[in-house]
């Protein structure tokens, strides 16, 4: 299950913490307000366990899949597991 992510005040970047209670294939999708896909993250194979910590997070650099910088604003963030889905909003502030 997903935590809520650690923003950076002024910095669009951001690390999005969850945990795992098996080993799973991991992916994020990132959504603005309309619902709008605009990064995807692959993490990978994950071994069951917390991924807490900035070093273990996952981290999105506030851009989008093409490369560009996001707005201000309200998002969404879906994390995927091999056995579960879990939604959650993020405020990204510049």
């Amino acid at each position: 299950m997903p935590n809520q992510n650690q923003l950076r005040a002024f910095n669009p970047e951001t690390w999005i913490p969850f945990e795992i209670n098996q080993d799973s294939e991991v992916s994020i999708t990132i959504y603005d307000i309309s619902g709008t896909p605009v990064r995807t993250i692959r993490v990978g194979y994950v071994e069951a366990g917390s991924y807490i910590s900035q070093s273990r997070a996952i981290y999105w650099e506030g851009k989008t899949d093409t490369g560009g910088r996001i707005s201000s604003g309200i998002y969404f963030y879906t994390l995927r597991m091999d056995t579960s889905i879990c939604t959650r909003k993020m405020i990204v502030l510049k």
